[in-house]
């Protein structure tokens, strides 16, 4: 399914829990990965990005690819930290019942084009 096809889908009346399963269902029989599905949430529900994701791995549609997602995740934001290590200026983890939050201050560059972002970070250095 195209992105532009899950963006449609999404801004149609907000679904409620058992018919978001269903549509979560629906989505990946017609070939969305978890990330389409996450994007699909995130715009009908509007909700944040981590909300969306949690909804996502949780639902009946992807438990079954919810350990891989979560590993993959996981590999991904240690290797963008490791890339990072020197250009971080903090790093804050807040953990709560439901979640452990990061967020990561980026230094600010000393020169111009010191900025350039290496793989998998943001062109402006930020998260």
């Amino acid at each position: 399914m195209s992105p532009l096809g899950i963006e449609e889908l999404a801004w149609l009346p907000k679904e409620s829990a058992a018919a978001l399963d269903t549509r979560l269902t629906e989505l990946r029989s017609k070939g969305a990965g978890i990330l389409e599905c996450i994007r699909y949430v995130r715009l009908n529900q509007g909700c944040s990005l981590a909300q969306a994701g949690d909804i996502v791995v949780n639902s009946r549609a992807w438990v079954d690819q919810k350990e891989a997602f979560l590993r993959h995740q996981q590999e991904m934001f240690e290797e963008f930290l490791d890339y990072n290590k020197d250009r971080f200026e903090a790093i804050h983890t807040t953990f709560t019942p439901d979640r452990t939050e990061v967020v990561v201050r980026m230094k600010s560059p000393d020169r111009p084009g010191e900025d350039t972002a290496g793989p998998g970070t943001p062109s402006n250095g930020t998260s």
